[in-house]
């Protein structure tokens, strides 16, 4: 990590910083998974008003932390659910400040051992990505604003990056864009406003933070704070690839085309072949969990989907076919658990908003089914699973 605030003060012959900008970093454990949590902040306003704001932020989510890493049952959370609670105990926090103290930030959560990276942007910077020497941003868009803003303006969305072998992110504050080139003959300060320059920073500096910052000091002055985190995963680790696993994906493929083409008997037959074996290539848990809940096999369905949830966690419709199968099963809490995942990376997904609310029709919570199915209905209300519901719950 990078921290330079850009205020310098002396106090008692020593030299100190005071600023508003914030990173912080800490390994936890959610459901015996080891994750690395992380926060790049910035608070708006200038040196005092700005530290306040830092220190305020440092203080919640440290206390977060270390209420998760004593917590029993904070650590009995999904990712997606400890950053929704996180992040929404950071919000209630600055409202309070009616509008006075507003926070921009990213924050995430890292899994060691496959890289796959949960965070929330709250109008920050774009996280940045390094992946064979080329830079690019991971996001496009802005979804949410700045904690501390009344009404949670913006829908609250667990963003998901899946990290390859080698892969760098870049994460910071706007101070990183913020550099002045130079002053026009009136005095004019120029101050850098395209945010791709920080891109070429990052080539320049071949992905690591002590050849950013000087890329970036070559290029100008700061004008403001400035901080950033990098967070690698698996550098110069070379992992063999596991061929033994490549033939269940083969036969997995073959399997799945045999469904499409209707020869369903010879699809069955080769999954059962399948499901004998006693490990498996994680695509072919997937294309047989697929075709089992095709055939209403839920029993078996079940502990693949729970598999590919584990062994794939990028594929968000995984976590809707898990909460459908165990919907079935009549498992209707941890169906309910699964379709809240699903909704918070995917607010916007029809079949699961459905099937969450026939998950809580079922367990006699009639005002949220009603909430989420009116929330379906407003996105999509010709779509077939909206109108298979209202016709039933009508019936």
């Amino acid at each position: 990590m990078v921290e330079r605030q850009k205020k310098k003060f002396t106090f008692r012959g020593r030299n100190s910083e005071i600023g508003g900008d914030l990173n912080l970093a800490q390994d936890i454990q959610l459901y015996g998974r080891n994750y690395t949590a992380f926060l790049n902040g910035d608070a708006m306003g200038k040196s005092i008003q700005g530290a306040g704001g830092a220190l305020v932020l440092g203080t919640v989510f440290r206390s977060i932390l270390n209420r998760t890493l004593q917590s029993s049952q904070m650590q009995q959370r999904h990712p997606e659910q400890w950053l929704k609670q996180s992040f929404l105990e950071l919000q209630d926090t600055f409202v309070t400040f009616d509008g006075s103290m507003l926070i921009s930030l990213v924050m995430g959560l890292v899994e060691e051992s496959t890289g796959l990276v949960y965070y929330i942007n709250a109008e920050h910077p774009w996280v940045a990505l390094y992946r064979n020497g080329k830079a690019s941003f991971i996001e496009d868009d802005l979804s949410l604003r700045k904690i501390g803003v009344e009404g949670l303006n913006g829908q609250l969305i667990i963003k998901t990056f899946a990290m390859q072998p080698e892969d760098v992110l870049i994460i910071g504050s706007d101070g990183r864009d913020d550099i002045l080139l130079g002053h026009e003959e009136n005095g004019t300060r120029i101050i850098n406003e395209d945010e791709q320059q920080f891109l070429r920073r990052i080539e320049d500096g071949r992905g690591r933070l002590e050849g950013i910052e000087q890329a970036i000091l070559a290029q100008g002055e700061l004008t403001d704070d400035f901080t950033l985190i990098r967070i690698s995963y698996r550098e110069g680790i070379h992992e063999p690839e596991e061929t033994d696993l490549n033939h269940s994906k083969q036969e997995a493929a073959r399997a799945k085309a045999l469904y499409k083409e209707g020869r369903r008997s010879e699809a069955l037959k080769l999954v059962d072949e399948l499901m004998k074996q006693d490990r498996l290539h994680p695509e072919a848990v997937r294309a047989v969990a697929r075709i089992c809940i095709r055939e209403k096999q839920f029993d078996r369905a079940r502990d693949l989907c729970l598999r590919v949830t584990e062994e794939l966690p990028t594929d968000s419709n995984f976590l809707y076919y898990t909460s459908y199968v165990l919907k079935h099963l009549q498992e209707y809490e941890a169906a309910a658990d699964f379709g809240e995942r699903c909704r918070l990376r995917e607010p916007q997904n029809v079949q699961n908003l459905v099937n969450l609310a026939d998950i809580y029709r079922l367990m006699g919570n009639e005002q949220r089914a009603e909430m989420l199915i009116d929330l379906a209905r407003n996105i999509n209300p010709d779509h077939d699973h909206v109108k298979q519901y209202m016709a039933a719950v009508q019936r």
